[in-house]
């Protein structure tokens, strides 16, 4: 099982074990479909749940989640990871990609051809309603980190199969980190 982080517990949705998640994806998260979610501070120690219900809210995903029965087990499960199987996902559009597969990938400045370091991270950041603007990426290189805004003005292009992300523009940011 290839497991995707897909969202975050974040708080007891009343008193029945329904639970509030928030997803990076907002409104447009794959909770809106998945029959199957596994809980877990890491994909090592996870439980599986059934989802039973699914509806948006604009703070977040109420789930109601197999197994789950009161707001005190909720409360058990605070800051645990959402995760789904890889095999459940739907596919992506062009130009879109899940984190999960972003991640770990080898950053190389398109310019120079060289590499750059390996992207760490993803921060959603920018939100308008439900719908991220732009996310923020972390890499690290040599053992620092810096980050870029994800956008067309430092994104060349990315190879999923080949974890490879290309980035131009960058030779003022690695030279001020």
């Amino acid at each position: 099982m290839d497991l995707v982080e897909i969202a975050i517990v974040i708080r007891p949705h009343g008193y029945k074990g329904a639970l509030v998640a928030k997803s990076a994806a907002g409104k447009s998260s794959a909770l809106s479909y998945l029959k199957i979610l596994y809980l877990g501070k890491s994909p090592d120690d996870i439980s599986e749940h059934e989802v039973l219900e699914s509806a948006w809210m604009p703070k977040g995903w109420k789930l109601e989640l197999s197994g789950i029965t009161s707001d005190t087990m909720v409360k058990g499960f605070q800051t645990f990871i959402v995760y789904a199987d890889r095999v459940d996902l739907a596919p992506v559009a062009d130009n879109e990609f899940y984190i999960h597969d972003l991640l770990g990938s080898s950053v190389i400045d398109s310019l120079s051809e060289k590499n750059c370091g390996t992207l760490t991270s993803i921060e959603p950041v920018a939100q308008e309603s439900s719908h991220i603007l732009q996310d923020r990426w972390w890499i690290e290189s040599n053992g620092n980190l810096f980050s870029i805004p994800a956008t067309s003005h430092y994104v060349h292009k990315i190879d999923i199969p080949q974890k490879m992300v290309w980035l131009k523009n960058i030779s003022d940011i690695l030279s001020s980190s």
